[in-house]
């Protein structure tokens, strides 16, 4: 039995190199197989898999230091 169905998977790994290197292995025989392959990774990673070839979904996971109520501890 064919299948001819084109899938999107989603990788969402840790934000690690071993994690997301797991990850981009099985990503690639998808990917050469015809679906759509994204990563929804830490903003860190920006670019790191596109050269890949894989679609990049970016979070920003630390809010912004003036939504946590935390001060910079630049001198003043």
């Amino acid at each position: 039995m064919t299948h001819n169905r084109k899938l999107t998977v989603l990788f969402v790994p840790e934000s690690a190199y071993g994690p997301t290197n797991n990850c981009v292995g099985i990503a690639d025989v998808l990917r050469r197989r015809g679906h759509r392959v994204v990563f929804a990774a830490e903003a860190s990673w920006k670019g790191k898999l596109t050269a890949l070839g894989f679609e990049e979904d970016l979070v920003d996971l630390a809010p912004p230091a003036e939504a946590t109520g935390l001060r910079s501890r630049a001198p003043r």
